[in-house]
């Protein structure tokens, strides 16, 4: 949402003359030089008791702070994590076998105390209050080292039957929850509705608001028609380690990485803004077998890694509205640089560990065409279109841990995926190797360079 919107990540060129970030909201903008910066890990999306999150709160950002996060944001469902609510320790309910089955509480009393756990007997039954943010934030955060974010996923209820299609955004750092949302029309419509929510919000609060569109092919939701039917959308999860999100496709439906590339091509070639892509949890369940979730949304499987000046949510929200950040599922870089002649990449090695590189993109003079996907009997059916494979290309590929790839100055854009072959601890498919993502530069047609983006 900020008018400083660079398609670059980590300019060489820049970093050494200085660029700008993007300010806190009636600040002057400060120089930073690349040797101020540092990696920042996070997850922006993990759900807790305040919603359909099955965990205490202060208890799910302790195991990221214990696990070498340095940022987290709750996104639970419409709702951010004030007022007053209380789980009930209940096995009739899921909370309530997730407290008593699995130790929950037993872990929750044990980490901070008795007397942080305030309970009470309601209609007959044992309660707990759920903690505020405001009064767990200081037992966790530390300058320089751990930083909580406010977060909501909002839900978007669109289309004829509005009450059963949705589609979901993440909104973070916001001071007051966004409502959910529902209309009669596409969800194109649901989402730009967010997108001014968010928008709005931030001009309310004079703070940073960044808003992405979760796991698009969860219950495929967004199709890349649709994607491109949004305006200002700048941030999309391209991997989400829920299983049920179906981040692979399948024999209709596009995978999300082929629906970024067809939404990416569309906007280089008309000359608007790139669309970054982020990886997160989407965690619910937090211990082995859940009742609920069992293993299949625990924490630590999918993160971004921000490179930023300092860890506050200005710092961190900034670097992202520069595109400076990459998605992860396991494999580390220890720098990104592009500069007008191409991008540079270095590899953290793990030892015994091979890596292989694929830098992606579109030239120019594609083939724009594209057509329905239809069901057996020949009816086309909502899925993202088929489109020619010049889109999203694989451009280059090149084995080792300082993979380079030279801009040919006709490419639309490119971006990077890192494949490690070591296979994934926590599999979102088996058989899921470990990967980086790299984000989109705009490549300029005419110098052969990278260049800001709208």
């Amino acid at each position: 949402m900020s008018s400083l919107r660079w398609a670059r990540l980590g300019i060489a060129a820049l970093l050494i003359a200085g660029f700008t970030v993007r300010p806190v909201l009636g600040a002057e903008p400060k120089p930073v030089d690349a040797e101020s910066l540092r990696w920042f890990k996070g997850n922006l999306h993990a759900h807790s008791f305040w919603s359909d999150g099955h965990g205490f709160p202060e208890m799910i950002a302790d195991w990221f702070k214990g696990h070498g996060y340095h940022f987290l944001a709750f996104t639970d469902h419409d709702r951010l994590q004030t007022g007053e609510k209380w789980v009930a320790v209940d096995p009739a309910t899921p909370e309530g076998r997730a407290l008593i089955d699995n130790g929950l509480l037993a872990g929750y009393q044990a980490r901070f105390g008795s007397d942080w756990v305030e309970r009470r007997s309601a209609n007959g039954r044992d309660e707990i209050r759920l903690r505020a943010m405001s009064e767990y934030r200081p037992l966790l955060e530390e300058a320089g080292r751990f930083l909580i974010l406010s977060g909501e996923e909002i839900e978007l209820f669109w289309g004829p039957e509005a009450l059963r299609t949705a589609s979901y955004m993440n909104a973070i750092n916001l001071s007051a929850a966004i409502a959910p949302h529902r209309t009669s029309g596409p969800t194109a419509e649901a989402m730009n509705w967010a997108i001014h929510a968010g928008e709005a919000a931030e001009r309310a609060a004079g703070r940073p608001v960044l808003l992405f569109l979760d796991h698009p092919n969860y219950q495929w939701n967004a199709t890349a028609e649709d994607i491109l039917a949004v305006e200002n959308l700048r941030f999309m999860e391209i991997h989400t380690a829920y299983p049920s999100c179906n981040n692979a496709g399948d024999e209709l439906h596009a995978s999300v990485e082929r629906i970024w590339d067809i939404v990416l091509t569309a906007r280089m070639a008309a000359g608007q803004g790139l669309l970054y892509g982020l990886a997160g949890d989407d965690c619910h369940g937090y211990v082995p077998d859940d009742p609920l979730y069992r293993n299949s949304a625990l924490p630590g499987r999918a993160w971004i890694m921000v490179r930023a000046a300092g860890l506050t949510p200005e710092h961190i929200l900034a670097a992202m509205e520069q595109g400076d950040f990459y998605a992860s599922t396991g494999v580390t870089m220890e720098n990104i640089a592009v500069d007008p002649q191409g991008m540079a990449l270095t590899i953290r090695p793990e030892p015994g560990v091979r890596y292989r590189t694929q830098f992606i993109g579109t030239r120019e003079g594609y083939d724009r065409g594209s057509t329905p996907v239809t069901d057996a009997e020949g009816k086309p059916i909502r899925a993202t279109r088929k489109y020619s494979p010049q889109i999203g290309r694989i451009l280059a590929e090149v084995e080792g841990l300082q993979p380079k790839y030279a801009f040919a100055s006709d490419e639309l854009y490119v971006r990077a995926v890192v494949e490690s072959d070591a296979l994934r601890p926590d599999p979102h498919r088996p058989g899921d190797r470990q990967k980086a993502w790299i984000q989109p530069v705009r490549v300029s047609r005419r110098h052969g360079s990278s260049q800001p983006a709208e």
